[in-house]
């Protein structure tokens, strides 16, 4: 999600692109040394691979890992939400809304989960845009599913925290639409009309739940959590609580969250901006010349 930045050469953000540069040609039929070394730099900085990846390799590799991804986040997304009172929550119950009853299943699903994803994304790295940031946020991930085990007052937070794999979910099926459309039996089966439904449909559930759940569950929580530190200080007057150390975890995933948001939504508002900058100057020039128009002719 990192934005873009110009250099002499194309922009490379994967080695497919990469690859595609290095059987770009010029108008003599050479190839640019300046492309092919821009293109090697960036692809080997930032995926530590080598710049000819063949674009098919690294496609399939990403559709698998999306297809995987689809496939294992189901049962998490299901034990996570029938670990909710939903009316309790609805009507804001929020101490007595917890059931515990499907704790052990829903602990080892997710532990098996990112196990599985953090060894598929460390081999084949290519399968994500961003395997370094990915294979941190797992270790972190596992480190902060210990928290429930060590401290069984808290297994509450637990689903609230993976309520963010719906959203995972539904940003992986949005890109997989976006991807197949029109080029599976799925999207031939249907109507122009009824395919961009269906992309909306998926669209507007992935930027709902990254706004409920990103920017504010997630920040709800580290309330709470500082809230019953602070509690718990001044009932004991001791300034340190061995859950406490869970803070900073989920701070950082508070914080990375917030920039992801930025990566997402950045480019989208200053597309509207322009757009409507554009539209604002164009739609003045009009008036001004219809203005003068009308002034002439007086």
């Amino acid at each position: 999600m990192a934005p873009r930045q110009r250099s002499p050469g194309p922009v490379v953000e994967d080695p497919a692109e990469a690859a595609a540069l290095l059987s770009t040609r010029t108008k003599d039929g050479v190839i640019s040394s300046s492309r092919v070394s821009a293109a090697a730099r960036r692809g080997k900085k930032k995926y530590n691979s080598t710049q000819d990846v063949d674009p098919a390799t690294v496609a399939l590799a990403r559709e698998r890992h999306d297809v995987f991804n689809l496939v294992a986040l189901i049962p998490i997304i299901s034990l996570t939400i029938l670990s909710w009172d939903w009316g309790k929550v609805i009507r804001g119950e929020f101490e007595t809304c917890y059931i515990e009853d499907y704790f052990e299943e829903c602990w080892i699903t997710t532990l098996i989960y990112f196990v599985v994803d953090l060894v598929w994304v460390a081999r084949i790295p290519m399968c994500v845009k961003s395997p370094y940031t990915i294979i941190f946020h797992h270790f972190v991930a596992l480190t902060y599913l210990l928290a429930p085990i060590m401290f069984p007052d808290y297994r509450w937070f637990m689903p609230a925290v993976l309520l963010v794999e719906i959203n995972t979910w539904f940003l992986i099926a949005r890109r997989v639409v976006y991807k197949q459309r029109g080029t599976t039996p799925l999207f031939e089966s249907l109507d122009v009309a009824s395919q961009e439904l269906l992309i909306q449909a998926v669209s507007g559930c992935f930027y709902t739940t990254w706004i409920v759940v990103r920017c504010m569950v997630y920040p709800g929580i580290l309330g709470m959590f500082l809230h019953m530190a602070y509690e718990a200080i001044q009932e004991t007057g001791i300034y340190f609580h061995y859950p406490m150390i869970y803070i900073p975890i989920h701070t950082f995933f508070v914080l990375l969250n917030l920039k992801w948001t930025y990566d997402l939504f950045q480019p989208i508002v200053v597309r509207k901006w322009k757009n409507y900058t554009t539209t604002s100057t164009s739609s003045a020039t009009t008036t001004t010349s219809r203005t003068s128009s009308v002034s002439g002719g007086l």
